[in-house]
């Protein structure tokens, strides 16, 4: 059966709006423009949706020359699930075209650049594209990894066919997720640390060796079965503490003290869960400041914390809380390097924020030269004088110099980046031209399920 002309134009005209679109947000993100510090992110997504709609477009000719109705038909279907994926990446780069939003997620991105950007100078990361914060209603951030991302876009369902299953699986960018709460709090950014380091986690492939050094450092049977179970989450910890600083633990330890029931909170064997409690969360962070640069600053925070809650039911948990720490600060990762040399937090860096806290609460702005000392200065003076804060407008001198310090042009533009970028051409397009296949898939089972 021959296959109605209107149909032809209208899969035409469904395409070209997705290529319009595409070839939008490619323009306002290159070198120069408005949002060029997303170029990588979108020239990525984009080549994969664009070799999808390549791939579309060769079957709906192959089916028109065969007078197929049976092949065409489902193509329209096609075509609404590339604008489904698009807009999965879209919505969350959109909101950065409210003029109410634009500021703080810049600053976010920033944070969570300056975060991560280690990984790819020091540990030679191969995939360099940073994460994209967004903001959601979940109640707390949390992390999209880079390899998970179509899944969600998909509905968190994945094809049984393996081969379906990691092209579903596979985009380019990492997401972050921040509640909009957020929204007015810059001290909060210091939670994206932690996200990012199950970025680094996934992007380093280190789960594994995160399992093993858990299990190094701890020898009895359920201790060890417990904080294998929280690797991950610790590591988090761990991580964020590195990367942020005396701020971070003390954001944590606020955090911990508004929730309900903290010094009650239990794990059992019956169900260990993936978090370690509160408690003990706050105890790993301020052991990793003792271990690294600020020993003194760690007992103090620690002293503050002992008197705040004398006890709580994990307690025989603490013991193997150095080790643990010590263990995963040692974690060998590419290029020689341990985790522990991934640019951490330092004294130096804690000292602009002193001062760039005082500054803040004098109506003046921070002089601060790094995103991480700005975001810590702005914690430090709410944590000071939450009421001279407000009344100095930190928040808003902070997201301006946050603005002010990063430095023009795409990130990380080097030459090892622009090849990187010309080594993933090809995966890319793979990747792409496989989508359809995995949508259709995916369509097959829903339909069924249903």
């Amino acid at each position: 059966m021959s296959i109605a002309p209107e149909k032809q134009r209208e899969l035409e005209i469904k395409l070209a709006v997705l290529a319009d679109d595409l070839e939008y947000w490619t323009g306002v993100t290159k070198d120069g423009a408005k949002f060029e510090k997303h170029h990588s992110q979108v020239g990525r997504v984009a080549a994969q949706l664009t070799a999808a709609k390549s791939a579309l477009e060769t079957e709906a000719q192959e089916a028109v020359a065969a007078a197929s109705s049976d092949l065409f038909r489902p193509l329209l279907s096609d075509a609404l699930d590339l604008h489904r994926l698009w807009e999965f990446f879209r919505s969350k780069l959109a909101q950065r075209l409210a003029p109410n939003f634009v500021e703080y997620l810049e600053a976010a991105d920033e944070f969570a650049w300056d975060v991560y950007r280690p990984v790819v100078t020091m540990a030679g990361a191969t995939r360099r594209e940073p994460p994209l914060t967004f903001f959601s209603t979940e109640p707390t951030p949390f992390a999209m990894w880079r390899d998970r991302s179509y899944q969600f876009a998909l509905g968190g369902v994945v094809p049984r066919r393996r081969e379906a299953a990691d092209i579903v699986k596979t985009l380019p960018v990492p997401m972050i997720g921040m509640p909009w709460v957020q929204l007015g709090h810059v001290p909060d950014l210091l939670f994206l640390a932690h996200e990012v380091g199950h970025e680094v986690e996934e992007e380093l492939r280190l789960t594994k060796a995160i399992d093993a050094a858990v299990k190094s450092a701890v020898t009895a049977p359920l201790q060890q079965a417990a904080w294998r179970s929280w690797g991950g989450e610790t590591f988090g910890d761990v991580y964020g503490t590195l990367a942020a600083g005396p701020e971070f633990t003390r954001h944590l330890l606020a955090l911990t003290l508004t929730g309900s029931n903290v010094a009650e909170q239990r794990r059992t064997a019956k169900e260990w869960g993936t978090y370690p409690t509160a408690a003990l969360r706050v105890l790993v962070s301020i052991a990793v400041l003792k271990a690294s640069s600020f020993a003194k600053t760690g007992a103090d925070i620690e002293r503050d914390w002992r008197g705040r809650i004398a006890a709580h039911p994990m307690q025989t948990f603490e013991a193997v809380i150095v080790p643990i720490v010590e263990s995963l600060l040692a974690l060998p990762l590419p290029n020689g390097h341990r985790l522990a040399d991934l640019e951490p937090f330092t004294p130096a860096d804690d000292e602009r924020v002193e001062e760039g806290a005082a500054a803040l609460l004098d109506d003046e702005a921070p002089d601060v030269t790094t995103v991480r000392q700005a975001v810590a200065a702005a914690a430090r003076a709410f944590r000071t004088d939450s009421a001279a804060y407000v009344s100095a407008k930190a928040h808003e001198r902070t997201l301006k110099k946050i603005l002010a310090i990063r430095t023009p042009g795409v990130l990380h533009d080097t030459e090892a980046a622009r090849d990187s970028v010309r080594q993933h051409a090809e995966s890319d397009r793979h990747a792409g031209a496989g989508v359809l296949s995995a949508m259709r898939k995916i369509r097959v089972r829903s339909a069924n399920v249903q």
